[in-house]
């Protein structure tokens, strides 16, 4: 049985949230730099409608890969199972085609994996995936829950935008997939 490995999609296979502020600013004719600029200047509930849209549209199942991921992720699966592990509501009713459109834009950039998983934002994140030795995430939140459950986290950090927090049990900030490396070969 091999060891299992969780990967995040947003943030890390694609380069979110600059493919959702982009969406938004083509949908709205606007130039937001930020997820949190837009919150503020559109309100909650625009914001949550453009999102929506945003989830179910063709822009989403078109987004540009990360194709160092990807080769990453060839590289480690045959010691690995790979477990894509999202916080994208692809089981929630509102968004029937969500799962489809992401599994159709894994399979057509090539990005093996064994299954994919929905990754809740409490304390009972692992309950679908127990057992998972490393997880690669882009937000904090989901790092430090997960890390919280003894589960190695590499945050990554190539916005800079963690640069200043202070070091934490079971988190490993990385800019480069040369650092994942180094640490999973040596597990091997």
């Amino acid at each position: 049985m091999k060891n299992k490995i969780s990967i995040d999609i947003d943030g890390i296979l694609n380069d979110y949230p600059v493919c959702w502020i982009n969406y938004v600013n083509i949908k709205l004719n606007t130039q937001f730099c930020s997820r949190e600029e837009i919150e503020d200047k559109i309100g909650e509930e625009k914001y949550k409608v453009l999102k929506k849209l945003y989830r179910e549209s063709d822009y989403k199942e078109n987004l540009t890969i990360n194709k160092e991921f990807v080769n990453f992720i060839e590289k480690i699966r045959k010691y690995y199972e790979i477990i894509i592990f999202t916080s994208r509501p692809i089981h929630d009713p509102n968004y029937p085609n969500l799962l489809g459109l992401t599994e159709r834009w894994l399979r057509k950039n090539n990005v093996f994996y064994n299954s994919i998983c929905f990754k809740s934002d409490n304390e009972d994140i692992l309950k679908n995936i127990p057992e998972i030795l490393f997880h690669i995430e882009d937000e904090i939140k989901y790092a430090e829950l997960i890390a919280k459950k003894g589960v190695q986290v590499f945050l990554s950090n190539q916005n800079g935008n963690y640069s200043n927090i202070p070091k934490r049990k079971n988190i490993i900030l990385f800019d480069s997939i040369e650092i994942i490396e180094k640490i999973l070969f040596k597990e091997i």
